[in-house]
């Protein structure tokens, strides 16, 4: 009998996904927010639920007896967590899904853990945001501490920019907790990997291109 994979996302990136996945001999089975979502047309069976959704997503491993939940993306990330710890099935931990996904618990992770990285502080009040970033200081990065794709990213140089920063980022937030870091000026690399039974395996890095913008970077 053929193991039943829970792919979260449905979109055009996945697609490819799911035909390697059919043709690795497993069934595999999708969710999205998008009820046209491409990946539906393949599936050997689909749903529309936004892949935050980490109830409905329980509900429906369990109904099609998943073997397997995988997040197609980090958006994906904790509700896959959530629902493979309910449902008994191997993921990374709640809690390491949510330090993934969090920028503010992800910092505090790395400081805790003495990692290099920018100064930063943490804001759980909107109120305060604009004094909070006069007193960390000019010039640096603001962002909602839980979002992805650069959403509500903002750099911030100059006094006139601290308005809309702000603004962007309320627009953009998941949990109102936001993260102020030092802009520090140079190149940025991305790397993509998979950690399997504790062992690292790189399998993508190169340089971010970035926007010839004031405020936008990537």
């Amino acid at each position: 009998m053929k193991k039943k994979i829970l792919l979260l996302g449905a979109g055009d990136l996945m697609y490819r996904s799911i035909l390697k996945l059919q043709k690795e001999n497993y069934e595999v089975f999708v969710v999205d927010k998008k009820s046209n979502s491409i990946g539906f047309k393949i599936a050997d069976g689909f749903k529309a639920i936004d892949i935050i959704d980490a109830i409905s997503i329980t509900e429906y491993a369990e109904e099609i007896h998943a073997d397997c939940i995988i997040a197609a993306n980090d958006a994906g990330a904790l509700a896959a967590a959530v629902a493979s710890q309910k449902l008994n099935l191997k993921n990374v931990a709640v809690t390491t899904a949510q330090k993934a996904t969090d920028k503010g618990l992800m910092r505090k992770t790395w400081q805790k853990n003495n990692l290099s990285q920018p100064d930063f502080i943490i804001c759980d009040n909107q109120k305060q945001l604009k004094n909070e970033i006069i007193q960390f200081g000019l010039p640096c990065v603001l962002k909602p501490c839980s979002n992805w794709g650069s959403k509500g990213v903002s750099l911030i140089t100059k006094p006139n920019d601290i308005d809309f920063g702000i603004t962007f980022a309320l627009q953009n937030n998941r949990n109102n907790r936001f993260i102020i870091e030092r802009y520090i000026d140079g190149i940025e690399l991305t790397i993509e990997g998979l950690v399997i039974n504790g062992n690292a395996k790189i399998l993508a890095y190169s340089d971010k291109e970035h926007q010839q913008h004031d405020r936008y970077k990537v």
